[in-house]
């Protein structure tokens, strides 16, 4: 049987570098941030920075470039019962071992990828608690409504072979048998891994590459160096001091696209101070952020006000970002009781953009008030999330600097994760608990959307967060060797690329 849980695990674990190789011996390389190769996501359980880059696994559903939900392996889905849903299969469809793809394979699947003693994803998938086959097609079988449970799919659930599966006696991060556009060729640590086109591929999508590879560069400074050189074609997390670099350079440009991640710095409330709402709000007036995008991300983001981004099921489109106040922080620190608190606020270094510069300028204008003391503590993003994921809260930090994307654009993707009782909650109240739990036994629809809304009103007023910005996604690319588009989700899709 396999080392590892699950095959999400491994393709979140190895999405930081892509290089295309074409017959005639064109290339194109792609550099992205820590926290992917070798471990990353696949610990933090946020999918949706790296996208379905690698190509080797497929999913039933997809997502066109206007967010709409399109069939992959699935043609067709629907619920047959208020708990249960079903697929209907695209026909020949192989995986890279030859096998062909069945129902089985499928309600095996997302049976396993539901299940949060095995797998990875499981917390995240939606609460699903069975599978079986039922006249040829696979039949979901789940704990709730789960009113989500499509857009999910759309960001889990890359299928297995069952019999391939139970057959392997080695680590499932090493030997990948999906079936997408690309086959796994080679892993090298860390820091690289390497496919080839599949030429069994069903798909009608086929890669104008005949070779990606994978690799991790942490700093920013030397991916930007990577692409500079021509050794990287595409790079993601481009600093915006690094942008005219690359614009100066004859066949490279850059590419920004709005996404789907919100970054915020995250209280742990099990810290006395962070139970205080005073304390929560002060944080969130102490923090100019507004400043903090122009100067420090160049205009790159946006600041919010709330966990959902505009276009997300339960964003409330009248929640506006806490005003810069350093008087009324200094005020409500004293109130709460908590003045002289020193706080170390933990920033993963090249995870998210400028996550450092960001941290350091939070931290600054904090410990700017004449009550409170900020410092910040840089960390390796896997070494991070392990703490934070503690199961003795009091060893995690007690205040990080995270980013985290909803790449269902639905409420219960994020707000289920941080603020129902799990391994990311840093924030309790039972309020808003209830009102996530009620809004997960409902259908999609007005009702359910409307206490999406007052949740997120909850997590506004109480200041759960300090509120920071929507992420700007920004590439570099050589746009003489791959003509391609950025998405808001994030996805960086290897069949998506052609030769320019």
């Amino acid at each position: 049987m396999p080392t590892s849980d699950t095959n999400e695990e491994t393709d979140l674990s190895r999405r930081q570098l892509l290089t295309y190789a074409g017959s005639t011996g064109a290339a194109a390389t792609f550099v992205a941030g820590a926290g992917c190769v070798g471990g990353g996501d696949g610990d933090d359980g946020d999918d949706s920075n790296d996208g379905d880059s690698t190509g080797d696994y497929d999913l039933l559903i997809y997502r066109d470039d206007q967010n709409r939900l399109i069939p992959r392996l699935a043609t067709d889905w629907e619920r047959v019962g208020e708990q249960e849903v079903s697929f209907e299969l695209r026909e020949d469809v192989q995986f890279h071992d030859g096998r062909d793809l069945t129902a089985e394979d499928v309600a095996f699947t997302l049976e396993r990828s539901g299940n949060p003693e095995v797998s990875a994803i499981g917390d995240l998938i939606g609460n699903i608690t069975g599978g079986r086959v039922e006249d040829g097609a696979p039949v979901i079988e789940l704990g709730s409504v789960v009113p989500a449970i499509f857009n999910n799919l759309t960001a889990f659930g890359r299928i297995l072979n069952q019999e391939w599966f139970e057959e392997l006696d080695g680590d499932i991060t090493t030997e990948i048998n999906g079936t997408g556009a690309f086959q796994f060729e080679e892993f090298v640590d860390d820091t690289r891994v390497r496919y080839s086109k599949y030429d069994g591929y069903w798909g009608d999508d086929a890669p104008d590459f005949d070779e990606v590879t994978f690799t991790n560069i942490p700093e920013g400074g030397p991916r930007v160096d990577a692409l500079l050189s021509g050794d990287s074609d595409l790079i993601v997390n481009v600093n915006p001091n690094n942008i005219a670099d690359i614009q100066d350079t004859g066949g490279l440009e850059v590419k920004n696209q709005a996404s789907t991640r919100n970054v915020f710095l995250q209280m742990n409330d099990v810290f006395e101070h962070f139970q205080s709402r005073e304390f929560r709000l002060a944080m969130n007036y102490a923090v100019d952020v507004e400043s903090i995008v122009d100067s420090v991300l160049n205009g790159f983001g946006n600041p919010t006000a709330q966990v959902l981004l505009e276009g997300h099921t339960g964003h409330d489109p009248e929640l506006e970002p806490y005003p810069y106040d350093p008087e009324r922080a200094e005020n409500l620190i004293e109130e709460s009781g908590f003045a002289g608190t020193e706080l170390t606020l933990h920033t993963p270094v090249g995870r998210y953009l400028g996550d450092v510069d960001v941290a350091d300028a939070a931290a600054g204008q904090i410990n700017e008030l004449p009550n409170v003391s900020c410092t910040v503590e840089r960390r390796d993003f896997g070494t991070l999330v392990g703490e934070i994921l503690s199961t003795d809260q009091s060893d995690a930090p007690m205040f990080s600097l995270l980013g985290w994307s909803t790449p269902t654009f639905d409420a219960a993707y994020t707000m289920n994760t941080f603020f129902i009782d799990g391994i990311w909650r840093q924030y309790r109240n039972d309020e808003l608990e209830q009102l996530l739990i009620e809004a997960d036994n409902l259908p999609p629809g007005e009702e359910r959307t409307e206490l999406l809304q007052e949740a997120s009103r909850i997590v506004h007023d109480e200041a759960a967060w300090v509120f920071m910005h929507q992420q700007e996604s920004i590439y570099g690319v050589n746009s003489e060797r791959i003509d391609w588009e950025p998405r808001e989700d994030e996805d960086i899709r290897a069949t998506d690329m052609t030769r320019a």
